[in-house]
């Protein structure tokens, strides 16, 4: 070690700051003075949220579209509790952040006396249910524990918590030794003892699929598996996560699950093998195993405990997603083309949008059918775009008729906790994290009432972010289950919902109430020039009930 050059608090700032140029908080006794030094010191740009789910959720969403580590900086006790539904999502989607939380819960001093009595309490056993890594910080170890908790977020992808006590806060700090490098990780060995009968399995088969999950992504097995499927004639498919990974690919299925229309879901059920990479074979993803029921289905997934979480398969195989697809490939060998099912699925009508389900335009003049919103907005907007969805029943719609660049540019919050409210942040931190793509938000009335002070970060920042707000002023799942079962209204379901493009004004935004669908055509001109916020209020049929709630299936697919 060499000798003491700082106090705890900068010595904490100057290791934040060697791993990233941002950070989400709002402002606490515990982090201003950490603050100061991120900013004034390392030129860390820091965005101000107005409520600490808020610098969870923007810090969430900026590390899912850049693949970085996000950092969100909090203070403690109520702080730390107002988190805990964007923690829990974060952990759902394995996303990569690190809180920095102050920590009153040690020896008090006169500077925490307020926040070890009123404010106190045992930080750690709640981040431990919530099941969040923690780090503690050290004065003499700080920047070691900061470079710790980082790699922790990493490599377990993970929100991991570093706790700053607040006794250290001006206590010296002595510069300790970088941590060790660690070794890179063995690579999961190559199942070699099932690929031979994986591969006699697809030798074999005259109807398959090849489908691709969130565990492909991350692989980067895309390019692998296209020639595996090109290889045996097979069709391709994705899980919500890897949504649009094959789209401009000829025998695209696109998302199986709940979310195929008839069509493909025709061609699925008529498979007699399924290969599935990194995917997670959930019941929604098979829409509780009708799609596969007869297949003979090969998983493949480097983690065992997902090939048989959801039932076990006809063959596991354990492996790097990209190189079993490439084994599977040699293995079979030349000479295997068979483009019979792809012939049948073009002769069955198969072409590039047959992933958007065909409907019945139910719009009248201020009640809006969602779906042809959201399939105007699918031709009306740039192709480089982010879309972020909310949960709630509206769901469906951006997930069924907007296309998106890449899968990572799609954060669909349903599939991460199912919590209203949860969208609004991670779509502002996906806009700071991607400003070459425009931002597209997509939430109900409900949701975006529980956090539209969030806009106000959004305005203060002047980001060029799109929100739609499909308005059916109601709590829409609600409304239509009482429906459903025959019960009688009730207060709450439904409500008078105040003019939202009027509100989105008052926080500074563009704001525009949408009652016909020719008024989304003009959006190319005004997104082209948009220098802040843009919250169009749509008025949306209540008539429409979304077919998720119709078969009451949840989500339908998260793999």
């Amino acid at each position: 070690m060499t000798g003491q050059t700082s106090n705890f608090t900068e010595a904490v700032a100057s290791a934040i700051a060697a791993e990233s140029s941002h950070a989400f908080g709002l402002m606490g006794a515990g982090t201003i003075r950490l603050t100061h030094h991120l900013t004034h010191d390392h030129g860390v740009t820091y965005h101000a949220a107005r409520h600490e789910a808020g610098a969870i959720g923007a810090a969430d969403g900026y590390a899912r579209v850049t693949r970085r580590t996000g950092v969100s900086l909090i203070t403690w006790g109520p702080a730390l509790t107002n988190t805990a539904t964007a923690l829990t999502v974060a952990l759902r989607a394995k996303s990569s952040l690190v809180l920095v939380a102050g920590d009153a819960s040690g020896v008090p001093t006169e500077r925490n006396l307020f926040a070890a009595g009123t404010q106190g309490f045992d930080q750690r056993p709640f981040l431990d249910v919530l099941g969040v890594p923690v780090v503690r910080a050290r004065s003499r170890t700080a920047s070691r524990d900061v470079a710790r908790a980082f790699v922790l977020a990493r490599e377990e992808r993970s929100p991991v918590a570093l706790l700053l006590p607040m006794e250290n806060e001006l206590a010296p700090a002595v510069n300790a030794p970088e941590p060790e490098s660690r070794p890179a990780p063995t690579p999961i060995p190559l199942d070699e003892e099932a690929l031979g009968p994986a591969a006699a399995a697809l030798r074999a088969a005259e109807r398959p699929i090849v489908l691709a999950g969130g565990g492909a992504i991350r692989a980067e097995a895309r390019d692998a598996i296209i020639q595996l499927a090109d290889a045996v004639g097979a069709l391709l498919a994705t899980t919500l996560r890897s949504k649009d990974l094959f789209a401009d690919h000829p025998y695209n299925l696109g998302v199986a699950g709940g979310f195929s229309p008839d069509l493909t879901a025709g061609l699925f059920a008529r498979a007699d093998c399924v290969v599935a990479f990194g995917a997670s074979l959930n019941h929604f993803t098979t829409k509780r195993r009708q799609l596969f029921a007869g297949a003979t289905v090969i998983h493949c997934d480097v983690d065992p405990e997902a090939i048989i979480r959801h039932g076990a398969p006809s063959i596991p195989l354990r492996g790097d997603a990209g190189e079993v697809a490439s084994q599977l490939k040699k293995a079979i060998g030349p000479g295997l083309e068979n483009a019979s099912f792809r012939e049948e699925a073009l002769a069955a009508g198969l072409a590039k949008d047959s992933w958007k389900p065909p409907f019945k335009d139910l719009s009248s003049p201020g009640a809006l059918d969602p779906r042809a919103v959201c399939d105007r907005l699918d031709i009306v907007l740039p192709r480089e775009r982010t879309v972020v969805t909310d949960s709630g029943a509206v769901n469906e719609f951006p997930a069924s008729y907007l296309s998106v660049p890449d899968p990572e540019a799609l954060l669909w919050l349903l599939g991460d906790f199912g919590a209203i409210g949860t969208g609004i942040a991670p779509a502002i931190g996906a806009a700071v994290g991607r400003p070459d793509r425009l931002t597209v938000f997509l939430s109900g009335d409900g949701g975006l009432i529980m956090a539209i002070q969030e806009l106000d970060l959004a305005v203060r920042e002047r980001l060029p972010l799109l929100v739609v707000c499909l308005n059916d002023r109601a709590y829409g799942s609600e409304f239509h289950h009482m429906r459903d079962d025959g019960l009688p209204e009730v207060p709450g379901a439904r409500f008078e919902t105040p003019d939202l493009a009027e509100v989105a004004r008052a926080f500074g935004c563009h704001g525009e109430r949408i009652e016909s669908l020719d008024q989304l055509d003009s959006l190319p001109e005004r997104l082209a020039s948009l220098d802040r916020p843009l919250l169009l209020d749509v008025m949306m049929t209540q008539e429409l009930v979304p077919s998720l709630l119709r078969r009451h299936s949840g989500p339908p697919s998260d793999g």
